[in-house]
């Protein structure tokens, strides 16, 4: 086991004990299973090899809630099949099948679905299209859920923004937050994804203008310095590209944030780590 594997073990640990109520989020890159299988298959890293690392980071953390971005409707369908999640989101070509989902998977012994939606980050929302400069169709997968355990509602967003379209990624934001104001006026709002922008950029500083960096207004905040290391190993003491995120609104406060990049058997889950906070809502 790693020392980030160990340190985010014994810090989440710890902070469980103090902290009533608690509700566990995640954002997750997965790495589709589709246009990169064969390169992934290559270096040993298909899905069939990654999935029981991915499983076994969820059964680490027990998230209640987890924004992913890039799962095919086969990686997903089996991460349900292993596991007591249910899901919301359709995949960006509109359909269940065929391209990538901004998936949202929820526990539902701790959260009810409420309303749930999907819409396309594009100057036509409502239907598959791709949005100013962005070179793929963008989505946003939302839902709002009563938490079980608080009689709380909240709502929870997830996006994977374009990787070539800067006005795409900026605009997308936008249309994210007032789609939440307008779909879940005055709740608690958790934003996650894969923002291809890193802390800085004219992304991140639309972000940031509009809700708050999970990582920069935790309580506690540790793990890696970097969200995406291409299946490498990246030495401790060094930083790297951080693109994932999860933002917050101002309701909600962040007991702890924490980046894992555990390789379970010594297999990568992803090309990404997970971004996993608690939180606790008003």
């Amino acid at each position: 086991m790693s020392f980030f594997s160990k340190l985010g073990r014994a810090f989440f640990g710890v902070m469980h004990r103090y902290i009533r109520r608690p509700l566990v989020v995640m954002s997750y890159n997965l790495r589709t299973g589709g246009a990169a299988r064969e390169n992934d298959a290559a270096k040993g890293l298909n899905w069939d090899v990654r999935l029981p690392a991915v499983l076994e980071i969820l059964n680490r953390y027990h998230p209640q809630i987890i924004g992913t971005q890039e799962l095919r409707d086969y990686q997903l369908n089996e991460i349900l099949q292993s596991t007591n999640y249910q899901s919301i989101g359709i995949a960006r070509n509109g359909r269940l099948s065929g391209d990538e989902f901004t998936a949202i998977l929820y526990d539902p012994r701790r959260l009810g679905l409420i309303q749930s939606g999907t819409f396309w980050l594009s100057q036509t929302p409502g239907s598959p299209s791709v949005g100013y400069d962005a070179r793929f169709p963008r989505i946003a997968t939302w839902g709002i859920f009563l938490d079980r355990r608080t009689g709380k509602k909240i709502a929870f967003y997830n996006t994977h923004l374009d990787h070539i379209g800067a006005i795409a990624r900026q605009e997308g934001i936008k249309m994210i937050v007032r789609h939440a104001e307008k779909e879940a006026a005055h709740l608690p709002l958790v934003l996650t994804g894969d923002f291809n922008a890193i802390p800085g950029s004219p992304t991140y500083r639309t972000a940031a203008s509009l809700l708050r960096d999970a990582r920069e207004v935790a309580a506690k905040s540790g793990g890696a310095q970097y969200t995406f290391h291409g299946y490498r190993d990246i030495p401790a003491n060094r930083t790297g590209a951080i693109l994932d995120y999860i933002f917050v609104s101002s309701q909600i406060n962040v007991v702890a944030h924490y980046v894992d990049v555990y390789k379970p058997q010594g297999v990568f889950p992803s090309d990404h780590a997970p971004l996993i906070a608690k939180i606790t809502l008003p």
